[in-house]
């Protein structure tokens, strides 16, 4: 990923969520795909997001515990998140 499109993904992040942990916001940023940041605006993206980063970065640190890879962990939580926004998307 190209260090402009991460950062501007973090930047984000960091203005919809001030008090968040770093290491919470820098994981979401390299699980997020480029449509989400597109998302940012909304209001209830914002709320999505907000879920996001306390449910699905949590069972992402769970796993790398379990002894999951890293790289395994990202795919399956990325499946999901894009999953998610999806089907919010859809029923909008």
């Amino acid at each position: 990923m190209r260090d402009s499109v991460l950062k501007e993904r973090l930047v984000g992040l960091r203005q919809l969520y001030p008090k968040a942990p770093l290491n919470i916001i820098q994981g979401l940023g390299h699980l997020m795909d480029k449509n989400a940041v597109a998302l940012f605006q909304t209001t209830d993206i914002k709320k999505l997001l907000g879920s996001i980063i306390r449910h699905e970065y949590t069972h992402y640190s769970q796993m790398l515990k379990q002894g999951v890879r890293k790289k395994d962990a990202r795919d399956i939580v990325r499946s999901k998140v894009n999953r998610q926004i999806e089907y919010f998307e859809g029923n909008r």
